[in-house]
């Protein structure tokens, strides 16, 4: 076996070892219909006594939920800052490796999200720009058109005036 491999394989064991300690700590599937009802829950949990370990323990059992593959509305912001105050005010989150490997995984995503809307926003100003541009040229033309008229305007009048006066 090559070393990589053996790297690679230590890793996958390592990884499946911590994800083996926080079963214990994740809750069971729901159907995609249940995660409105069960995030609900969860948020009145935590509003009622945000300073209890119930509240603690709702505030990881939301990131979980705002971050399951099944939840049609997934939220990864939310999952994101639930999973944080969870870490704030659990003790033990700072040795918890899987833990702040989720940490770093939703602050990545959060981090792309922006980077999305920012190229997102970026190529409408782009287009702005470019419209902005057109409309400035179209302006420019009309101007000239409007220039030609009140040329044309007045020698009509001149004309009109010369035939008046005959």
């Amino acid at each position: 076996m090559s070393r990589n491999t053996t790297l690679v394989v230590s890793a996958l064991i390592f990884f499946l070892g911590g994800c083996a300690q926080m079963q214990s700590k994740t809750v069971g599937p729901l159907e995609s219909g249940q995660y409105s009802t069960e995030i609900s829950r969860l948020e009145a949990v935590v509003s009622q006594n945000p300073d209890s370990s119930s509240a603690q323990q709702a505030h990881y059992q939301l990131a979980q939920r705002y971050m399951s593959y099944k939840n049609p509305q997934r939220d990864y912001a939310k999952a994101l800052r639930n999973l944080e105050l969870y870490s704030r005010n659990n003790p033990d989150a700072a040795r918890n490796q899987e833990l702040q490997d989720w940490l770093a995984a939703l602050q990545e995503i959060q981090q792309l999200s922006r980077d999305k809307r920012v190229a997102r926003i970026n190529a409408k100003l782009e287009e702005s720009r470019q419209a902005n541009l057109e409309l400035k040229e179209l302006n420019a033309e009309l101007n000239k058109k409007i220039d030609m008229l009140k040329i044309l305007d007045q020698a009509v009048e001149e004309k009109r005036k010369t035939h008046t006066t005959e």
